[in-house]
């Protein structure tokens, strides 16, 4: 907006000079030319004139953003927020980078002004950002006021050029719109459907498991941060798509899914600067470099290896319901309510067997064709891409931290143990065959676990929104363009909300929550709202399996890298700042040896 407005008033003004000249220089005479004339025989020297007018005007309007406007005419200026520390046009950037966690400063200032509704400190160039503090902050931002907050610019280009628009970055009715779609496809109903497969993944990884383990039953090593990324992005793919991701080849047999996926979350040193750069500047399709050219093409590559399978899916799932029909109803006999069918639908011919979120959307998208509501395939796509991204790294994330507390906490690791065989023993379920409304219901101490892992442990380290009007927030005057730091461990870490021991790890808070931490607003691991985390039952639920497949089958120890990493972060495992969610520093190496009794 910035170039936009001094552009065009340096036009005005290299216009205005120009005509101010012909006068001068003609007036004895009075011969005006005309303003076509003046401006083409005169072209080099107005150039010059307009560059001289804009480069000056630009550094003046920038002077004033960035050193006069947020320490002089803000009204934000007067909130409480950090005054050590700010470097110059840099602000707090450096520092947070630098802190333990991602989190740390945020943290920090939420406990130092644990009643203020909004801490404000200055980023990069000096932006002003707001960290919301309190739970009534988040509801405001995150619920009642949901659509005058929308998704940064930088952030689309962070996220977007891979997972496309989708439901993440859309807004107001168009938002309203994508979420009453997804509502079936993502529902309970739907989530006991695909939990066999949620189930067979996690078969498969005790599987690797006892293979590696062998025969001897020997003790083995593993990082669980790297085996939980692997298992758990090839149980993503099944329960998204209905497919193993590296049976999706690109028209090179070298590549496939799965190494395009690790070329866009793994990047080089190069690319990845590549990359932070287009977030604030868009530059990328400038930058000829093999680094920025493969992060192109291999995001170019999943979308269109994703929008295939959209497509066939779509001509399998038609002709499993042509064939149902016609097997289930003679010619004579009026064919049923067209959403009956296709809920039964059992799909052969895909590895899930139709237990799949991409089928359960092409089944869905039948239902309303001819409405306002219909998806196009491009749409699908995009929304299989976020929840790919979303459930594969924020459920690996859960899960290694998860680990960690397994084999610190070595009393926990067996109540849980403990409390899984006795309901697959009371449930008579040693086959694994137990039942969603069984997993949620008679399995408190996992319950809990599950939540305080989030809690504590929360993969999600921060977003951010930006006002899309001037709005007033908990007494605090918003200006349109103030950008929000959501940074969910703010709350979920809060001791005003959780008490004093609120950074430790205790299971049996939530059996005696009271005060803000009884709010709903207390826990953001999954945000709220119209916006909140589509796929957090698929989460959750896929956490649950996942432990219990492992603890009944498995013991996990404590490593001495662990105790390593454990002394150098001074009592606490060291995080990556920044990262794509919450991973440990280091490795998350963990000893595995196989229990005495299988089930």
């Amino acid at each position: 907006m910035d170039l936009q407005l001094t552009a065009a008033l340096s036009l005005f003004e290299t216009i205005a000079a120009a005509i101010a000249t012909n006068r001068t220089t003609n007036s004895d005479d009075g011969n005006l030319q005309p303003l076509v004339s003046i401006l083409q025989s005169n072209s080099s020297s107005l150039l010059t004139t307009f560059l001289l007018f804009f480069t000056l005007q630009y550094l003046l309007l920038k002077f004033y953003r960035i050193v006069i406007y947020p320490h002089f005419f803000s009204p934000l200026r007067h909130l409480p927020g950090p005054k050590e520390g700010n470097l110059p046009l840099l602000g707090q950037f450096v520092a947070i980078w630098k802190s333990n966690s991602p989190f740390t400063l945020p943290l920090k200032w939420g406990n130092q002004w644990p009643k203020e509704p909004f801490i404000r400190y200055l980023g990069l160039g000096n932006e002003e950002l707001l960290v919301m503090n309190t739970p009534e902050a988040h509801k405001a931002v995150l619920q009642t006021h949901c659509y005058d907050f929308v998704k940064p610019g930088m952030l689309a280009r962070a996220v977007g050029e891979f997972v496309g628009k989708g439901i993440l970055f859309t807004t107001g009715a168009e938002h309203r719109r994508l979420r009453r779609i997804l509502q079936n496809p993502m529902s309970i109903p739907t989530l006991k459907r695909i939990m066999p497969t949620l189930r067979e993944g996690c078969v498969n990884l005790t599987a690797y498991l006892n293979k590696e383990i062998g025969e001897t039953d020997r003790k083995i090593y593993i990082d669980a941060g790297a085996v939980f990324q692997k298992a758990l992005l090839d149980i993503t793919g099944m329960t998204v798509l209905g497919v193993r991701l590296e049976n999706l080849k690109s028209e090179n047999p070298k590549y496939n899914f799965m190494t395009h996926y690790h070329r866009i979350f793994d990047q080089s040193m190069l690319s990845g600067l590549i990359t932070l750069t287009n977030t604030a500047i868009p530059i990328r399709r400038f930058i000829p470099l093999e680094a920025n050219r493969g992060y192109q093409f291999a995001c170019s590559e999943v979308k269109r290896l994703t929008l295939e399978v959209v497509r066939l899916r779509e001509r399998e799932v038609r002709e499993a319901t042509l064939a149902a029909k016609s097997e289930s109803f003679p010619q004579s006999t009026p064919s049923p309510d067209k959403t009956s069918i296709t809920e039964e639908v059992n799909i052969n011919s895909i590895e899930s067997h139709g237990r799949d979120m991409l089928t359960m959307m092409i089944q869905e998208r039948k239902t309303l064709l001819g409405t306002n509501d219909e998806m196009t395939d491009l749409e699908i796509c995009d929304q299989l891409l976020i929840l790919i991204v979303g459930s594969h790294e924020t459920t690996a994330s859960s899960l290694t931290w998860a680990m960690y507390v397994l084999v610190t906490r070595p009393d926990i690791q067996e109540k849980l143990r403990k409390e899984i065989f006795d309901f697959i023993t009371s449930t008579g379920t040693q086959d694994g065959s137990y039942t969603y409304n069984q997993v949620e219901s008679s399995l408190p101490y996992l319950q809990n676990f599950t939540k305080e892992v989030m809690r504590r442990y929360c993969p999600v380290t921060a977003s951010f929104r930006e006002a899309a009007r001037d709005i007033t927030i908990c007494d605090t005057f918003i200006p349109k363009g103030t950008a929000i730091h959501f940074v969910p461990p703010v709350v979920n870490l809060s001791k005003a909300v959780w008490g004093p021991d609120a950074e430790e790890f205790r299971l049996e808070r939530w059996d005696e929550l009271e005060g803000e931490a009884a709010s709903p607003y207390a826990f953001m691991a999954f945000s709220h709202g119209p916006r909140i985390c589509i796929g957090r039952h698929a989460g959750t639920l896929n956490f649950k399996l996942m432990i219990m497949e492992l603890l009944v089958n498995f013991r996990f120890g404590i490593t001495e890298e662990i105790e390593e990493e454990i002394r150098l972060g001074g009592g606490e495992m060291r995080v990556q700042n920044p990262g794509p969610s919450l991973r440990p520093r280091g490795r998350m190496m963990v000893s595995v040896e196989r229990l005495g009794v299988e089930v």
